[in-house]
Order: structure tokens, then sequence, then C-alpha cells
């Protein structure tokens, strides 16, 4: 197969096979104009995969540090740049930051979400609710160069945390506040800088994120802060009342996650726990499984979980699988425009497997499809 490209972005990839219990490290080649991957193992420096077609779902907005793919049912994860051209290329281009949104914006989650990838172009890369205790937010304090004081805003309840980026990621974090507060100030006087946090420096970035994912990092003062365990691990998830909920693949590449959460959260619905999640082809089936041969085109849901990364959430609500079956509507979505044009999968899906977000479907199954994703897959 020949390529034209003279464009390749090269990554160091990992992947965790299940037969050998090994990790395993590949070079991972992406032909931008052709769009052709190919694939070294970076050991032996054979030829695992061969040029062929990138899958459809992957785009170049995909590959960055930490990203996690999905190559013909292998989940790799990009742990490095494989080249300098790449790491020169992509680490002045893109702007990585962590945003911290507290409880208090509860209202504006989905909102927030939504004008960080729709105004401000951000790729989303991953979200997670927690719970940050006083000498986390201390430490976080530290990192960022805040007031120690300002703490006691961010453990009082369930805090969002938003990883994005963007070519000039930062500047455009300072834009957003601004635009927010103008929004904040006509229903919520509370200062912002106490209800969103965000780092605004690629040094602060990198120690923000090594704190909640659990690793030394080192503060503005050039002191070490350990996290004492992954805040990112902390389950917020109550497996009480709820009713779970996977927005799709398809959403994720159109970026209109931060819709339907704000339209969930506009209905009233507590949304206890979120969590980013990449189903490989065993979890969506064993996710699936009880729904086999109960939906029509069973194997193709399943194909559609595995295509690249999803959001789970857990919502509560009185008979929530009940109701919150109701808000997303039927998953035949030409139905659901016909009856429910003001539902989740009306307004967002586009066919049967492609129908915006998976719900519940048996009461008996709310508690056991949270467990799943929030408790098992962790």
């Amino acid at each position: 197969m020949t390529t034209r490209s003279t464009e390749i972005l090269r990554f160091v990839v990992e992947w965790f096979d299940p037969q050998s219990q090994l990790k395993k490290h590949y070079l991972f080649s992406y032909f931008v104009e052709d769009k052709l991957i190919e694939m070294v193992d970076v050991k032996t420096k054979k030829l695992f995969l061969k040029k062929t077609n990138c899958p459809s779902e992957i785009t170049p907005k995909d590959l960055f540090l930490g990203s996690k793919i999905l190559i013909f049912s292998r989940e790799l994860q990009i742990i490095d740049y494989g080249d300098q051209h790449t790491r020169t290329k992509l680490s002045t281009q893109q702007e990585a930051s962590v945003l911290l949104i507290s409880s208090t914006l509860y209202s504006y989650w989905g909102r927030i979400v939504d004008i960080l990838l729709t105004k401000y172009d951000f790729v989303l890369t991953n979200i997670k609710t927690t719970m940050i205790s006083d000498y986390a937010a201390e430490e976080i304090c530290h990192i960022l160069g805040y007031n120690p004081r300002r703490r006691k805003f961010m453990i009082d309840g369930i805090v969002l945390v938003v990883f994005v980026q963007s070519g000039d990621g930062f500047g455009k974090l300072s834009d957003m506040k601004t635009y927010l507060t103008q929004i904040l100030n006509q229903v919520n006087r509370e200062d912002i800088d106490n209800q969103l946090w965000c780092s605004v420096t690629g040094t602060e970035s990198a120690s923000l994120s090594d704190y909640l994912h659990g690793r030394s990092t080192v503060g503005n003062d050039g002191s070490m802060s350990s996290a004492r365990g992954s805040l990112l691990s902390v389950d917020t998830s109550t497996l009480d009342s709820c009713t779970c909920c996977i927005i799709k693949p398809h959403i994720m590449r159109s970026q209109q996650e931060g819709k339907i959460l704000d339209m969930i959260i506009s209905q009233g619905y507590e949304i206890s726990a979120i969590r980013w999640i990449i189903f490989d082809q065993t979890s969506a089936s064993e996710f699936l499984e009880v729904y086999k041969g109960v939906i029509p085109d069973y194997n193709d849901h399943v194909t559609q979980l595995t295509m690249g990364p999803s959001i789970a959430l857990e919502i509560r609500a009185e008979d929530a699988v009940k109701t919150f079956r109701v808000t997303c509507g039927p998953f035949d979505v030409e139905m659901a425009r016909e009856l429910r044009p003001g539902t989740i999968r009306a307004l967002y899906g586009i066919d049967r497997v492609q129908c915006a977000v998976h719900c519940t479907d048996l009461p008996c199954d709310g508690v056991l499809e949270c467990e799943y994703v929030f408790r098992i897959l962790a």
C-alpha cells in the first residue's frame, strides 16, 4: 500500500496482553493524509501491524499522551512520543489543563463542559468525580499557588475533575473564566475562583495531573508533594436508588457530551458518579450480556461501545431506572423522534445502534450495571 503523505505522527503505545499477563510496547505510526496506521514491536523491531486503514473513529485529536485508543479490539495507551518531530509538533501545539469544578456549580457542570468543547474548541481527555480531603485540597492549593484558606471551597461535596487540551489552552481558559463569570454573576454571587480551579501553566498541569494520579509532584516553590494515593481512584458511586447511563463513543466524537450532561442535570437528576471509560470487546460483552437475545442488533451495540471513549454516569432519582428511561426515549431513534421528540435519543441519536446513550432497562439491573462500571471495571 503506497502512501502519499510526508506527515507521520509516531507514538510509543502500551498493550496489556491478557494471555501472557505482560505489558507490550509498540511504535505506533499514523500517516496523516492517508489515514493509515502501522505498528512495530519496540523490543524485537518486528512489524506487528502492516500499513492498514485506520479505524474511522480515530482521528489526530485522539492521539495525545495518556490517551487510550482501540485498534482491532486491542486497547492501546499512548505513553510517549515516538520521535522528535511528533514531540515538537504536538507538545507546542497542545496545552493540557486540569479543571476542578466544585459541587456548588453542579447545575452548571454540563454547560461548562459544553462551553469548553464547543465555544473554546478544547478536546476532552478524561473526566471523573471525586471527593477531596482537607489535606489534598491544601496540597492542590500549593501546586496551583493559591492561598491555602481557599481549600474550604473544595472539600464541600463531590468535585468534577475535567482534563482538556487545546492549542493556546491556557489563554482560552482565562477567557472562559471571564465568560463564565458574566454568566454566573446573574444567578450566583460567589467568586468563580472559589468554585472552578484550573492549571494555567505547563508545570501546574503536569504537577496537578501527577498529584491526582497519586504520583509525587513538585510545587511552585520546588518542594515535593505526595498524593497519598490516587484521588482519581476515589469512587463516588452510591449503588443506591440508581440507574446507569453510558454516553456513547459517537457522541464523544461529535463533542455533544456536555449538552447531554446539561440536559440530565437540568431535569433534576442527581449525577452521583462520573467516570471516563474505554470498553474492550470483553467488557462491552459482559456489560451488555443481559441484553443478548433481547435487543435487536446486539452485536452491533457491543461493537459500538468499543469504538472509543465513553462516559459512565450513576444517576439517582426516585424510581431511577423507569424515570430515566423516559428521559432517554426509545432506543429506536426514528420512533423517539416521532413519539418523544424532546428525549435524549431523539435529539442526539443517529440510529438504533448509535442512539446517543445506553440506559439501564430493568429496575433490578440499575445497581448491578453501576457496580460493574464503577467498581468492577475500575
